[in-house]
């Protein structure tokens, strides 16, 4: 084996079975070119042996992990081993079959609550944005129909005044020809009774 590889083994604790965990490590492996091989152990803790560079080793260990629901690692114990076997890729190793798809049909529970939840989510979203677009749409209206009624009623104030201008000189000469006639008819009657009156 190349002096510059290493081989460990890992012990990790926590939520790590019946959660995809081993497929997530996979992926990682295959990510850092970490070759090795990962199974479920029956105290409910994931055994992992990896071999590759220092630091892709370091990085490795970093990685898996793993706090993204459901997944949740609580320890992951790390001990350098001495291995002449040289992995060739990084394996899945399954116990028995009919245990596996059980384990197998957990984990796509799992996965569809989380696609549910995801879902259920953006559906909310997109509910709250229809609700919000409506409540702009509303203020908008609402908007649009004050500035008319203020444009109209500017408006309106300013035809009156306008009008006032023009026919008020009107109505005044009309108000001096009430005044007139009123005095006329006292005239009249003041006449008609200095005539009677002779």
């Amino acid at each position: 084996m190349d002096k510059k590889m290493k081989t460990v083994k890992l012990v990790v604790k926590g939520r790590v079975q019946r959660v995809g965990y081993r497929n997530e490590v996979s992926r990682v492996a295959d990510e850092l070119n970490i070759q090795g091989e990962i199974r479920n152990l029956e105290d409910k803790t994931v055994e992992i042996i990896a071999q590759g560079t220092k630091e892709n080793i370091k990085t490795f260990c970093k990685k898996i992990k793993v706090q993204e629901w459901p997944i949740r690692v609580k320890t992951v114990r790390v001990q350098i081993i001495g291995s002449d076997k040289i992995y060739e890729d990084f394996s899945i190793i399954r116990g028995d079959q009919q245990k596996e798809t059980a384990k197998r049909a957990d984990v796509a529970a799992v996965y569809l609550q989380t696609i549910r939840r995801e879902m259920s989510k953006e559906a909310t979203a997109a509910k709250e944005k229809t609700l919000l677009k409506t409540a702009k749409e509303k203020t908008l209206l609402k908007t649009a129909r004050e500035k008319t009624l203020n444009k109209f009623s500017q408006g309106t104030k300013t035809e009156f005044k306008h009008l006032d201008k023009k026919y008020g000189s009107i109505s005044q000469k009309l108000d001096g020809f009430k005044l007139l006639a009123n005095k006329m008819d006292k005239l009249s009657e003041a006449i008609l009774l200095a005539v009677n009156r002779k």
